[in-house]
């Protein structure tokens, strides 16, 4: 018997019917804006999203209907994104593809997550040439977006195949930075490695309007405004496949844009073998080699085969100890803390004392970063919901301070907490990471602080990172009060500013 179609039927009568309804929605930003009538019992239901911004929004008793705005998302948008969560339908054949992608970003925003898969599915299976035809919006939003993995997946295999379609776009010097780095991180990429490092600098260029292709008329400043433009970008080039003419040609004149480390350990590379790249090294051996050299662990002393695994780390480390091997690997796309911070809180999680050997090896993929997701509660519960096992570090503004805590459960809407006794708060004083303090979860009850108008928060007060009035936790709003965990982590009570904020899920690679 087959009931659905007339319940669904009869929910969307439900949300065209004038009666009844206890909540108005003002979507759009002037001078489109609509108002739409809904119910607040069916979107808590239906949207995670909406859930937490009505447990903010109690219902009077006075009659007055609740109403909240989402200013982000176009009313057309909107329109059909409400119907679907009341009768469960979404004519996408009747749709234009631009406005599905509109819809996969907004049902994103509402966290409706069973949605997310089917609109994917339907892109790739009945709209890829559309894609193709506008590879940089697909590309972008989907790299923007953990969620959209079918997406990424789709992006990767074409651009692997085609990386032209990318490069010699009209639109390449307009993606994102972190758009960028997922590209320079594509393994499978059918170009050669100088090729993207030339287009990488086109990108950087382009980011400073006014400055010339040809780094020889360069002035101090302009060698500074580039190099603080690709300073995330560069640690992901993978130079050791260069040939040393191209390093001679396309790098060296730009060596005031290189990390000094970097480019020392470089010339020690092309300085001390006569190597002509090939593809005796794997993805994973190259990226372990680049990675030492930003990190000046690499000695080029002994006579480097570049045959094996086990012949690079003993040519990289001068040893074979497996804890220094798992250290090596750690790499971390952080502004706040460094591969040693991330060292040392893996071995916080592992329960480990300073002094013994990393047992776990832990990838830091980060989820959330402030100044690019924005210092807004919601969206850090948007882009953090359900994600266990995480860790969040906090740089305080005017100061070196760094704040942060490990979270082992999922983050929850509130306001309630999460129960957990593998909880702990740390800090790092200053720039020497020996001075700091872990403290670890005593009350177990009060673990994790859910509450909807709180970014990462940890016991009552023990870590409290604030939205305020102004709904932004960047603002002089947040606290540490000890309560719920073992000792302060802040030698003050003082209220302080948030300058950066970065979420990181931790995932167990070995």
């Amino acid at each position: 018997m087959e009931l659905l179609p007339k319940l669904s039927q009869n929910l969307l009568e439900i949300l065209d019917d004038d009666e009844y309804y206890d909540i108005t929605i003002e979507v759009g930003n002037d001078p489109y804006v609509k108002v739409f009538r809904a119910h607040m019992v069916i979107l808590n239901y239906r949207s995670p999203y909406l859930r937490r911004i009505l447990s903010t929004n109690e219902k009077k008793n006075d009659g007055t209907l609740v109403n909240i705005k989402l200013s982000n998302i176009l009313p057309e948008i909107f329109q059909m994104i409400l119907r679907y969560i009341y009768g469960g339908k979404l004519l996408l054949d009747e749709c234009d593809t631009l406005d599905i992608i509109k819809i996969l970003v907004t049902a994103s925003e509402l966290s409706l997550h069973e949605l997310i898969p089917h609109l994917q599915s339907f892109l790739i299976n009945n709209k890829a040439s559309w894609m193709e035809q506008n590879f940089i919006l697909i590309y972008q939003i989907s790299f923007e977006n953990d969620a959209f993995l079918e997406l990424q997946k789709f992006c990767t295999k074409l651009m692997s195949k085609e990386p032209e379609i990318i490069f010699k776009s009209p639109d390449f010097t307009s993606i994102t930075e972190r758009t960028l780095i997922s590209i320079i991180q594509n393994d499978n990429l059918q170009i050669g490695e100088v090729q993207i490092w030339e287009h990488m600098l086109k990108w950087g260029i382009a980011q400073n309007p006014g400055l010339s292709s040809d780094p020889s008329g360069y002035s101090n400043d302009d060698f500074v405004a580039l190099k603080n433009t690709l300073q995330q970008c560069i640690p992901f080039i993978k130079f050791i496949k260069f040939t040393s003419k191209e390093f001679l040609n396309k790098v060296y004149p730009h060596k005031m844009i290189m990390p000094e480390r970097l480019f020392e350990n470089l010339n020690r590379w092309f300085l001390n073998h006569d190597y002509n790249p090939s593809n005796k090294l794997k993805p994973q051996e190259v990226k372990e080699v680049s990675y030492k050299m930003n990190n000046n662990d690499y000695n080029p002393n002994s006579k480097l085969e570049l045959q094996t695994v086990r012949e690079i780390r003993h040519e990289i480390n001068n040893d074979d100890n497996p804890s220094i091997n798992l250290e090596s690997q750690i790499i971390i796309d952080s502004r706040i803390i460094t591969v040693q911070h991330a060292i040392l809180i893996s071995k916080w999680i592992d329960k480990l004392k300073i002094e013994d050997e990393i047992k776990n090896l832990y990838e830091f993929k980060l989820i959330f970063r402030g100044s690019r997701d924005g210092f807004i509660p919601n969206q850090f519960h948007t882009i953090c919901y359900n994600r266990p096992r995480t860790v969040a570090v906090i740089k305080v503004k005017d100061s070196n301070e760094i704040l942060g805590g490990y979270n082992p459960i999922e983050w929850k809407p509130g306001p309630s907490y999460g129960i957990t006794k593998a909880s702990f708060i740390f800090s790092f004083m200053n720039e020497n990471i020996n001075d700091h303090i872990i403290s670890r979860v005593k009350e177990k009850e009060k673990a994790i602080n859910y509450s909807n108008c709180f970014g990462p928060s940890f016991g009552i007060g023990d870590l409290t990172i604030f939205g305020g009035d102004l709904d932004d936790f960047s603002q002089r709003n947040n606290y540490c009060i000890m309560r719920s965990y073992e000792k302060n982590i802040r030698e003050t009570e003082d209220k302080f500013s948030v300058e950066e904020c970065e979420i990181f899920q931790i995932i167990t690679k070995n």
